[in-house]
């Protein structure tokens, strides 16, 4: 969905649907460009990546669908979404928002809220333990927080230690 008319984003409210928005390659510097050049600048700059329109017209927008494989880091997309973001910088998400699109709007868009995409009881156990906190570290450190702990169904699969993961068998 490189391009998103007025017309389209109201259609897709009417109708109730919710976006997927996997891959985030469509954030990357080379993708921007290659944008650009296909549709004008001023035009990419409108009608592209309009993620946050679509949640503004009452869409429900997520990333990281467990049917989709993920070839980039959920936080270096996060960072995608709310720093570096699309090209018009008014459809970029807050880190809230941003991560709530790989945990609880996620857990939505595969009908799975009831036991995923929260921490709270009765809720399935996986989560991940990082270096730093995504919503309030600076937009420059938020490349480098890393994945310090792996816990999946309540029990730790890997651990970084040391600057070495270390993995259950």
């Amino acid at each position: 969905m490189p391009i998103l008319t007025d017309e389209q984003i109201e259609r897709i409210a009417r109708l109730g649907l919710s976006v997927c928005t996997v891959p985030s390659y469509r954030m990357e510097p080379w993708y921007k460009e290659m944008i650009c050049r296909a549709y004008g600048e001023d035009r990419a700059y409108r009608m592209t990546l309009r993620y946050r329109e679509l949640v503004q017209a009452g869409v429900h927008v997520s990333d990281c669908h467990p049917c989709e494989p993920q070839w980039l880091a959920p936080l270096r997309q996060i960072d995608l979404y709310s720093v570096e973001g699309p090209l018009n910088s008014a459809n970029r998400f807050t880190r809230e928002e941003a991560v709530a699109m790989f945990t609880s709007d996620a857990a939505k868009a595969s009908y799975e809220e009831a036991d995923k995409g929260r921490i709270r009881a009765g809720a399935l156990a996986d989560l991940v333990v990082l270096s730093d906190d995504p919503l309030t570290v600076a937009d420059a450190g938020l490349r480098s927080i890393q994945v310090l702990r792996t816990i999946v169904g309540g029990e730790t699969v890997s651990q970084l230690e040391a600057g070495n993961a270390r993995t259950r068998d």
